[in-house]
């Protein structure tokens, strides 16, 4: 299945002009990124009665996501209308119909812990979703970036992220109906959702081989013009990058080594990744870049 990110590379080791805009933190920042949860839920590890030998990408299941509004009690009813109606259905949808799930979860997602993403669990949750990813969206009019995201529970066995949860400042990001304003608001959230399915140091410990064993030996460091870098170094990502640069010596993604929090080693190095969606910080021209097919 051909896939338009070079971000989702990443994701395959999980068993997933505007107006003056200036330069805003997409991400995290100053902020830790919170620990995990395990969620018990019952995951299908054999789909349609066979093992995954031979199998190839198209035979999985696509990624089944559900979206939680619950959250937004604070935020004006445009926003809530906009989030709603326009904004994150398309993202997705777009997330459905481009990922597909190796493990997914069996019938409808059940939460029974009393809390999820630092809230009480919501009912809906509680009583089952038919989904293998749940987003939770949230506002905060005091946050001084424009979004920060983070996956809040991940399942027992497969240990693939089950739930996401973004908070969104309405100072920076508002209904618009100026299509380039949507696009950058589009691509910024999609930035977060991407973060949420495993774009995360806090998730990287979590990563598997397409066998389904956890994957090691992946995250490393490298001094390149003085600095010294995470280095994530995943197949396909690393012989694509390889590729792509021309390299064959090149050892993996050097990813962001200034800031701290969530966006020191969490988005990929501007200085090589230069208009890359998944690089820290919202400017223009921002784009989920380089076709390629999954083995």
């Amino acid at each position: 299945m051909k896939l338009k990110f070079s971000t989702l590379l990443l994701l395959s080791a999980l068993g997933i002009s505007v107006n003056a805009l200036e330069e805003h933190k997409c991400t995290h920042g100053q902020q830790e990124i919170p620990e995990p949860d395990f969620l018990d839920v019952d995951e299908d590890f054999n789909p349609n009665g066979n093992d995954h030998t031979g199998r190839t990408l198209a035979s999985y299941s696509n990624l089944r996501t559900y979206g939680y509004y619950g959250l937004l009690s604070s935020a004006s009813s445009s926003m809530r209308s906009y989030l709603q109606n326009e904004l994150i259905p398309p993202i997705l949808d777009y997330f459905s119909a481009a990922l597909r799930v190796k493990y997914p979860v069996s019938g409808n997602m059940k939460v029974t812990a009393a809390t999820t993403c630092g809230v009480s669990t919501p009912s809906v949750l509680k009583n089952g979703v038919a989904a293998d990813y749940v987003y939770f969206i949230e506002t905060d009019a005091s946050s001084s970036y424009v979004a920060s995201s983070y996956a809040c529970s991940l399942a027992t066995g497969s240990k693939r992220p089950l739930i996401g949860h973004t908070v969104i400042s309405t100072t920076y990001l508002n209904p618009t109906s100026d299509v380039l304003l949507h696009e950058r608001n589009m691509i910024c959230i999609m930035h977060e959702v991407v973060h949420t399915l495993g774009f995360s140091t806090s998730l990287y410990a979590h990563w598997l081989t397409s066998s389904g064993a956890t994957l090691t030996g992946h995250v490393t460091s490298a001094t390149l013009d003085g600095a010294t870098s995470t280095v994530i170094n995943a197949e396909p990502l690393t012989t694509k990058l390889r590729n792509y640069f021309g390299c064959n010596s090149l050892k993996g993604a050097y990813m962001e080594n200034s800031g701290s929090g969530g966006t020191d080693g969490s988005h990929f190095e501007r200085r090589q990744f230069a208009f890359e969606a998944m690089t820290s910080g919202l400017i223009l021209q921002m784009q989920f870049s380089i076709h390629f097919r999954s083995p």
